[in-house]
């Protein structure tokens, strides 16, 4: 078995292109060998955790960027962020409402505080209003928008790209139960989906609770004008961000902004003293640093350069028949679907005939990161990766790739074949027309999921997790109380939680995914034959609810 360095030199050493995370796509660096400045708390360099000096004004340096009254860096990543934030918003014992497609850090800051956590579903379909089509199926919508008797968004809703908070089921849940301490939301999606941000917000305060954002992969929002608008500009009072998921800045990086008074400040950084590493990294906080000073300095540029690659990209690829691209609210997280085809098929020859590795295989479509350390070439790959593989689809008795040797010569920077009308509606997929850009969830409009539809709650996580537990083979688990997560990853959203009664069907649904090839974690038997379910002589009642 060979050392992680020599196989991490080799595979850098390739022609592998990144279009995953993290964002420096390991090319827009600005630190030298590490080894040459990894310090410790030395005379001169201040203390993260009692910050007086240098990293202090770092720290103001980032609050400035965003616009926020206070920042704090995060070496432990968003993870450490997320944590903190609930930590601090809520007390032991307590209640937080949040978006049931939250990340694990936010289950484990539930079952830390030993909180009680009412979920958030989003409005059935919700994710369509927010998604546009480039190529592929995008290709038969007409001048109007919709082919007659036909919407854009058909056929969307059974796209895993996540949906976003409803406000108007976050105003039903905080009237219903004013025990209710906070609001925990995630936006963007995994795939670039956003709530309503300032709806929500100030549904929270009406109700003088704070409002957190778990807003990880939107750390270049409100960079420029073809993304969303950032959360700490939008009223959330906890926002946090992983620099180095769409950022030139090393992985494990990230941010958490603080806003207003409802969420004490000192609790805040007690927190952090809890989840954050007493020995952080000088090379992590200089990277952070060195980002913040790149996005000052020439953050303009290199998002005008990254705006015109995507307007680029998406009109080039218009002509595309069996692969549609998929456009969230935010262009730079690319969205590819094949018809026709599974989507594994997609990912195993972007990754292994054409050396493009991508971030994510979802069910439906494969999700391709792109930011401001991708340059042109990359670009230029992908549309000629995605050209050749829907040809060889479309050619019948044709292998689903085809040699690079094959590839057409010429300059691709310049579309070819594309009529006025693919190339205005490729480059509104980057611009967004503001119809397009409304948020799907209001406040005057019911959502379609009911809290109610997500298994059975028997006992917090906090009590699950310290109750006797037996281990139940997977088959037979159904109707027990699950002691564990089961969880999809990336991104990390529970099928089921610890004190969760477990679904007749979850058994069935594990089983298929993994058989799919899907990655589904949490449990301690990582051949999932078999779950740690609470022993039934512990069972107690569901959690009191209004």
């Amino acid at each position: 078995m060979p050392y992680l360095y020599d196989e991490l030199v080799r595979y850098c050493g390739s022609d592998a292109y990144p279009f995953h995370m993290p964002g420096h796509k390991r090319r827009l660096g600005q630190l030298k060998d590490p080894f040459s400045f990894d310090i410790t708390e030395i005379d001169g360099f201040d203390n993260l955790h009692h910050a007086e000096g240098i990293l202090l004004e770092a720290e103001k340096r980032a609050a400035r960027l965003y616009g926020a009254e206070e920042t704090h860096f995060l070496v432990n990543g968003s993870t450490a962020g997320i944590l903190s934030a609930i930590g601090a918003a809520t007390t032991a014992g307590g209640h937080l409402l949040m978006m049931r497609a939250s990340h694990k850090a936010a289950y484990h800051a539930v079952a830390a505080g030993g909180l009680t956590a009412h979920y958030l579903a989003g409005t059935s379909g919700s994710a369509a209003p927010h998604i546009r089509l480039v190529g592929g199926f995008g290709k038969r919508i007409s001048s109007d928008g919709a082919e007659p008797g036909r919407s854009q968004a058909d056929g969307l809703t059974e796209l895993d790209c996540g949906q976003p908070a409803d406000p108007a089921e976050v105003e039903r849940a905080l009237a219903e139960d004013p025990r209710i301490q906070a609001v925990y939301i995630t936006s963007p999606t995994y795939d670039g989906i956003v709530s309503d941000v300032r709806a929500i917000a100030e549904i929270a305060h009406r109700h003088g609770i704070p409002l957190i954002v778990d807003e990880a992969h939107g750390a270049h929002f409100g960079m420029h004008e073809i993304f969303p608008e950032s959360s700490v500009k939008l009223g959330a009072d906890l926002v946090i961000h992983s620099v180095h998921k769409t950022l030139p800045s090393l992985t494990q990086t990230a941010l958490i902004h603080v806003q207003g008074k409802l969420v004490s400040r000192r609790r805040l950084r007690e927190m952090l003293d809890i989840f954050q590493t007493s020995s952080p990294s000088y090379v992590l906080m200089a990277s952070i640093d060195q980002c913040i000073r790149m996005l000052e300095s020439q953050g303009r540029e290199l998002f005008d350069r990254l705006a015109e690659n995507l307007r680029w990209f998406y009109t080039v690829v218009a002509d595309l028949s069996s692969i549609s691209c998929i456009v969230t609210d935010d262009p730079s997280k690319i969205l590819l679907r094949p018809a026709g085809h599974e989507a594994g098929e997609l990912y195993d020859a972007l990754r292994q005939t054409w050396h493009l590795q991508p971030e994510m295989l979802s069910r439906s479509y494969v999700l391709m990161l792109s930011s401001i350390g991708d340059d042109e070439e990359g670009f230029r790959r992908l549309s000629e990766a995605l050209h050749q593989i829907d040809r060889s689809w479309s050619t019948a008795g044709s292998p689903p790739t085809v040699s690079k040797a094959a590839m057409p010569e010429g300059d691709r920077r310049k579309p070819v074949g594309i009529g006025e009308q693919e190339e205005q509606e490729a480059l509104s997929a980057v611009t967004g027309p503001e119809a397009s850009r409304e948020m799907a969830g209001s406040a005057d409009r019911p959502a379609e999921h009911a809290r109610g539809s997500f298994p059975e709650a028997v006992m917090t996580i906090r009590k699950a997790q310290d109750s006797a537990q037996e281990r139940i083979l997977l088959a037979a688990s159904a109707g027990r109380v699950s002691g564990e997560y089961l969880y999809l990853y990336p991104p990390g959203i529970p099928l089921i939680t610890p004190g969760e009664r477990i679904p007749g069907d979850l058994p069935v649904r594990v089983r298929d995914l993994m058989e799919a090839g899907y990655a589904v974690e949490g449990a301690d038997d990582h051949s999932l034959s078999s779950v740690w379910c609470v022993d039934q002589q512990e069972e107690g009642e569901k959690p009191e609810r209004p």
